[in-house]
């Protein structure tokens, strides 16, 4: 089954450009990281400002604070000389390592999230095992490498993928939590608001309420102790990115809306 999940999202990854404006984003920006070197000897590059985005000023530069015109872009992703930090950074980071080790091309740009995709299969044929039986199995395996629009959104380099998998990862590491794998659903959590920012939990709150109270578990809840372990570890993940980059610009509070620096 795993084989023809890699077989799905990996086969012809390549053939297609990049023709949206999502994967080009994603693909570019780690592209300016993969040329700066790796973060601990990037070279910096030189921006405009940032990127702001709202209703009244779409993609505008605004100012740096500081007067600062050259950036380290692993820490602060760039993008048409000017940083973006619209999204949190899993994703650039992923593909800019790919790109560093492997080069820059299309294959390079996608072959994380195809790979998750195939990954992700694993997962739900265990979940349908778990939840509905070893019978249920391989249904669930298969409704999920069949289906268009998750083969077609996992075989695109943008952060939606990653934030698909580490749900599901999410969901998977809860549910077994009490087999003591309750510390790779807090990872898996970090992971995924690396991806893609606090919106997991629109997705993952609703999933593990139904859960809760329509399906009966088959192992006892984690120890108080084991949930603050992984609440510590998910911090420990979550926090270092935005409070490096809040330390070096303290003004980037507001890039996402209107920008204190633009002011």
């Amino acid at each position: 089954m795993f084989a023809a999940a890699l077989i799905v999202f990996t086969f012809g990854l390549g053939w297609r450009d990049l023709v949206t404006s999502h994967e080009g984003r994603v693909a570019q920006t780690a592209r300016i990281m993969a040329a700066s070197g790796w973060p601990w000897n990037a070279t910096p590059v030189h921006v405009s400002g940032f990127v702001e985005s709202n209703e009244s000023n779409r993609l505008a530069p605004a100012q740096l604070p500081g007067g600062r015109d050259t950036v380290n872009p692993w820490l602060f992703p760039v993008i048409n000389d000017a940083i973006r930090l619209q999204k949190p950074p899993l994703a650039y980071w992923m593909t800019a390592i790919v790109f560093k080790l492997f080069g820059v091309s299309e294959f390079n740009a996608r072959i994380v999230p195809a790979l998750l995709g195939a990954l992700a299969t694993l997962m739900t044929w265990d979940l349908a095992r778990l939840i509905l039986g070893r019978r249920a199995a391989l249904p669930a395996a298969i409704a999920w490498i069949t289906m268009r629009f998750v083969a077609d959104e996992f075989r695109k380099s943008m952060a939606d993928p990653y934030l698909a998998f580490f749900t599901l990862a999410t969901l998977w590491g809860w549910w077994r939590c009490g087999r003591g794998r309750n510390i790779l659903a807090w990872i898996a959590l970090a992971l995924g608001v690396l991806a893609k920012g606090p919106v997991i939990f629109v997705h993952l709150l609703p999933a593990m309420a139904a859960a809760k109270v329509l399906l009966r578990r088959r192992s006892g809840s984690p120890r108080l102790i084991s949930h603050v372990v992984g609440l510590i570890v998910c911090i420990a993940i979550v926090l270092p990115w935005p409070y490096l980059v809040l330390k070096q610009a303290p003004d980037v509070g507001g890039c996402g809306g209107t920008n204190p620096a633009a002011k």
